[in-house]
């Protein structure tokens, strides 16, 4: 179906303007606010058809949503203690590293001073006169370790307070899920499409969780072998960073292929080993990121490769690690939100991987164009 929409005028155009500009506000400046609404809003949507699955065999909606939530939070707990007991493991080792670092470094220098007494002697340099300056060091005043200890110990109970928050405020959606569902449209109008855009949005999240995840035991499955093969030590834990650094698009690759070559560092003397185990895992994550990954759950995201990077820079700068970790989701949100009208499905096209063109905007004094799609 073709329809022809007339332009915007300016005074529309400015509202939304300052509307897109009060939201970038919101979510920078109240990201203490934001974040845990966001995360506990994502987390009901992966958590809701399963407790309604849960009800066809006659398990209360209340007793389901809190089981689930906590084996979802010790799934959580038990795979970073996991991480947590590698990295710490890896720690230990930082005194090798930094030896082994150190020897680098000094063959390296004495390379570097053998060439430039060969280049002397070749090209012997002109004295020049030695004039003393005097160089003043200026140095702030650090703060306080009273002031620095309160707003650490603050930071901490802030972060634990709202990581328990999220799954308590996602039990509470679960449970008066009917009743929002009910204001909401009751808010935003009977010509919102709530049903699809809440279809949508939870296809979206259980897609890229749930993918994420499988992919990532996958991969760590195949870097584990792969390290246990070249005979890394702590292969296990390396194959569980690289595995799931793959949650974070771009960077979780190089980061992915440091950690390993890390390792081997530590571990061979010959450098090229080092660079075969970290071209290595390069390619891997490369060949997860462009051809399983976009096979298992980009249809599901529906966000092109442009929107994701745009996306990776926005988010990282609002929201910094946690952004770039939801950058991806957050796209896709926007993406459906704006598809939610036909002024503003030109956008959500700009940003989906496959453009919806059901409703076609066309300017006056512009055919409509038929049969597109």
């Amino acid at each position: 179906m073709t329809e022809t929409i007339k332009k915007q005028s300016p005074e529309s155009i400015g509202i939304t303007f300052l509307v897109f500009l009060g939201m970038i506000c919101l979510f920078f400046y109240a990201v203490e606010m934001v974040a845990p609404i966001v995360l506990a809003t994502l987390l009901f949507f992966l958590i809701d058809p399963l407790v309604t699955f849960l009800q066809k065999f006659g398990i209360p909606r209340a007793a389901s949503s809190i089981l689930l939530m906590l084996f979802a939070m010790f799934a959580i707990f038990a795979i970073c203690f996991v991480i947590y007991d590698g990295g710490a493991k890896l720690t230990a080792q930082m005194p090798q590293y930094s030896q082994k670092i150190r020897g680098i470094i000094d063959s390296l220098a004495r390379r570097a001073a053998s060439f430039q007494k060969n280049t002397e002697r070749l090209l012997p340099a002109t004295p020049l006169p030695a004039d003393t300056q005097k160089v003043q060091v200026v140095t702030s005043e650090a703060s306080t370790l009273g002031s620095t200890l309160f707003r650490g110990v603050n930071s901490v109970f802030s972060m634990i307070a709202n990581l328990l928050l999220i799954p308590i405020l996602s039990v509470f959606f679960i449970l008066e899920k009917k009743y929002l569902r009910i204001h909401f449209k009751l808010s935003l109008g009977e010509t919102f499409p709530q049903e699809r855009v809440c279809s949508e949005i939870s296809a979206m999240v259980r897609a890229y969780f749930f993918g994420n995840l499988i992919v990532g035991l996958l991969t760590s499955i195949v870097f584990w072998a792969l390290f246990w093969v070249l005979g890394l030590e702590n292969s296990l834990v390396l194959a569980l960073l690289a595995g799931f650094l793959n949650l974070i698009p771009i960077f979780g690759a190089f980061i992915g292929g440091i950690l390993p070559a890390a390792q081997a560092l530590l571990q061979f003397d010959h450098f090229s080993q080092i660079i075969v185990i970290f071209s290595a895992s390069i390619l891997l994550h490369v060949i997860v990121n462009s051809v399983v990954i976009p096979k298992m759950i980009g249809s599901r995201i529906n966000v092109n490769a442009s929107a994701a990077t745009l996306g990776l820079i926005f988010w990282g700068w609002v929201w910094g690690g946690l952004g770039l970790l939801l950058a991806i989701p957050l796209m896709a949100l926007v993406r459906i939100g704006l598809s939610t009208h036909r002024r503003t499905l030109p956008w959500s096209n700009l940003i989906a991987e496959n453009s919806d063109f059901s409703v076609l905007k066309v300017w006056k004094n512009e055919k409509p164009v038929a049969g597109s799609r």
